[in-house]
């Protein structure tokens, strides 16, 4: 028995053990692992992080969270410069507030924007999208 798993059966809970196969392994590549197993690949440059707090979003971590379903009319390039700043400022103040809480781990639901993905490494997040 593994040293990882508890040997007084009581308090055993088959539902806390999950197995992933992976193409390629055999019964001796296999191994416990304390914690959560994704077979997903990372969305950047960030591949590994430990005992990481991780912030979930069920949706997109994007622009879109931060836009209104109004028509915006721009009349000068001054204008559209200030509305990029605008939606700019709104997605570094939600990841700041990620990176705020003490998370080091962004797990999405949905898509990840370029703008967000850009703020999630410039404050050294891992980025995971995971689809259910």
């Amino acid at each position: 028995m593994h040293p990882s798993v508890s040997k007084n059966s009581v308090n055993f809970n088959v539902d806390n053990v999950r197995v992933a196969k992976l193409l390629g392994g055999g019964l001796r590549n296999s191994t416990v692992v304390r914690g959560m197993v994704l077979r997903n690949e990372v969305v950047g440059s960030i591949k590994r992080i430990e005992k990481a707090k991780v912030a979930v979003f069920v949706g997109d971590v994007d622009t879109s969270a931060t836009e209104t379903k109004g028509t915006v009319l721009i009349h000068s390039a001054e204008q559209l410069e200030n509305y990029s700043k605008t939606e700019e400022a709104k997605v570094e103040e939600l990841i700041k507030a990620v990176v705020d809480s003490g998370a080091k781990v962004v797990v999405s639901g949905g898509a990840v924007g370029e703008m967000a993905l850009h703020f999630c490494e410039r404050y050294k997040l891992m980025v995971l999208k995971i689809s259910s």
